[in-house]
């Protein structure tokens, strides 16, 4: 209610602005405090979730905390939106709004919200960036209009009479530091996860500043120096292909689907090592432990001994890399330039072009087959586009078995087309690629290791495909894991070695074989976990979330169930 001027009042011009909002001139002040509000609420997951967590296990003094930060967080917001607007408190409202676009996209995508573990995977990825955007573009869409409800802050409008705003200035300004820091103090103490219910104008940003200040792990590639082995290496020519986002039980040698029907074809000339665990649920972790490797317990010491690269160079293979997926200007899953150094030969089939995802792989096949014509011993790893969500990008129209897909469906969320872009996509890129390759490579002299860099979450719980940090779908670890040679010997080694451990050896089995098979001796297998030779009682595990650890946190470990095999048939 307005009173009239008394003797000895006066009128600046932030007291008119008042006035004209009440008179009605201006945006009413209720509108943009809705609009403020519909600006957190939207953008904002799992507050009430967290407070009955906190609740449900007595956590009261967390609980507290919690509370805390959203009530400095809602203050600091309101104390902003009341300020005149300098340099600062643009800037301010310029990082909530980005914060709050990508926390809440990734959690739209995801059905997960955004940690440590998360950023970096997005940071590392960035040659994935245009997929990613043509795929959750309605996800992002949302999370865009959403966001930009924040730049409601900088409409015209007062909550309370700015001698409050000029009595306490400096404090109404750095306010918004309160439950920043307290975030950040979060996010260092739970290792990088504790963001679940956190405002997300405030995760994304701190999980930059951390990410920003913490040591990065040091994957050297490059010891200055060439391991020796201490006998002739078994064979003279390996081929071993990572494949992407392949899942073990749908290769129809694991459980026949109809999905290879031509690798069943081939069932007593490929060796089988069953449902397999992955190092990571994640592509570039598991392509880095594929790579480096280490014993399971000393994770975090990975980069430390020599690359597969300098073991290869060391017992006389020339090395290759075939990288379908990204251009040598984007290294990818932590590979650096060092590590590059023990690479003969570096190859990219990357050409820019998104249709040609579905054909990147099948070029591999004349290379591959002039490489194992030089004369030298050689060693190739190549990296295959395979299945990365979305699915239907991944094999031509042409080649369609199972209906309805996605595209059909003109929707994500049918389970059943869900799954059947996926199996047309493996049909595509593994079948049709094997039955390719076969018809090209002679095996006399060749030892042909096949795995796929993770499995895929195909519904089975929650949203996330692959890449879950915490709480993963087992599936999110399970691969595919096969053996082909002509080499009578090694054939009846790799034979046995499958039998004495079918459905039990992992990616970190993987490496150590290579070294035997190179000629190495005990000094490097015992870095490593078991060769696939020897046998492996171990469970099966992979990881999920930071492989390298921070804050002292420990890695997530997950297990395989011991009945996975009738879990996979009763639940499908």
């Amino acid at each position: 209610m307005l009173r009239p001027l008394g003797r000895g009042d006066s009128l600046c011009n932030e007291d008119l602005l008042d006035l004209s909002v009440h008179s009605g001139h201006i945006m009413p002040k209720y509108l943009k405090i809705f609009l403020i509000l519909a600006f957190i609420l939207i953008t904002n997951h799992r507050f009430a979730e967290k407070i009955i967590v906190f609740s449900e296990v007595g956590e009261f003094v967390k609980l507290t905390f919690f509370l805390f930060i959203w009530v400095t967080f809602v203050l600091s917001v309101f104390f902003l939106a009341n300020r005149k607007k300098g340099v600062i408190e643009i800037i301010l409202i310029i990082i909530f709004v980005l914060s709050a676009i990508v926390g809440d996209a990734y959690y739209r995508a995801t059905g997960n919200v955004i940690d440590l573990f998360a950023l970096n995977e997005l940071l590392i990825s960035t040659g994935f960036l245009n997929n990613a955007l043509k795929t959750y573009s309605n996800e992002i869409y949302i999370s865009v209009i959403g966001g930009f409800l924040g730049f409601s802050l900088l409409l015209p409008g007062h909550f309370w009479r700015k001698q409050l705003d000029r009595r306490f200035k400096k404090l109404t300004r750095f306010f918004i530091f309160i439950p920043l820091l307290m975030v950040i103090v979060v996010i260092i103490k739970t290792g990088g996860y504790g963001t679940n219910g956190l405002p997300s104008q405030l995760t994304t940003f701190s999980l930059t500043i951390v990410n920003s200040f913490i040591q990065k792990k040091n994957i050297i590639g490059n010891h200055g120096y060439l391991p020796k082995p201490i006998e002739l290496s078994k064979i003279n020519n390996i081929i071993f292909i990572v494949d992407e986002s392949i899942r073990g039980d749908y290769i129809d040698l694991n459980m026949n689907r109809g999905v290879t029907p031509f690798l069943y074809s081939k069932r007593h000339e490929i060796i089988n090592f069953g449902l397999t665990a992955s190092g990571s649920n994640c592509s570039a972790e598991s392509n880095l432990i594929l790579r480096y490797s280490a014993k399971k317990e000393s994770i975090d010491s990975i980069g430390e001994y020599h690359s597969i690269w300098e073991y290869a160079k060391g017992a006389g293979y020339e090395t290759t890399y075939i990288d379908c997926q990204l251009n040598y200007d984007k290294l990818n899953n932590y590979m650096t330039y060092d590590e590059t150094k023990h690479i003969d030969n570096f190859i990219s089939l990357f050409d820019g072009k998104d249709d040609s995802i579905k054909y990147r792989d099948n070029k591999t096949i004349p290379i591959i087959n002039k490489i194992l014509e030089n004369g030298s011993k050689n060693f190739i790893l190549i990296v295959k586009s395979g299945v990365h969500f979305p699915y239907d990008q991944t094999y031509p129209k042409d080649q369609i078995i199972f209906r309805p897909t996605i595209t059909d469906e003109k929707s994500n969320d049918n389970k059943k087309a869900f799954i059947n872009s996926y199996m047309n996509g493996v049909h595509w890129a593994v079948d049709s690629f094997f039955s390719n390759l076969l018809n090209v490579i002679n095996f006399h002299d060749v030892l042909l290791v096949y795995t796929s860099d993770h499995g895929q979450n195909l519904r089975d719980k929650g949203l996330q495909p692959h890449c879950q940090s915490q709480d993963p779908a087992w599936q999110q670890g399970m691969v595919p894991l096969l053996v082909l040679t002509q080499q009578e010997e090694l054939k009846e080694k790799f034979i046995h070695a499958a039998n004495i451990n079918f459905d039990h050896v992992s990616h970190f089995n993987i490496f150590p074989t290579f070294l035997e098979l190179f000629g190495y001796g005990k000094k490097y297998l015992e870095l490593y976990e078991p060769p696939l030779f020897a046998k492996i009682d171990s469970e099966q595990t992979f990881t999920s979330g930071l492989i390298f650890l921070y804050f002292g946190k420990k890695t997530f470990w997950n297990t395989f169930p011991k009945n996975k095999r009738q879990h996979l048939i009763t639940h499908y």
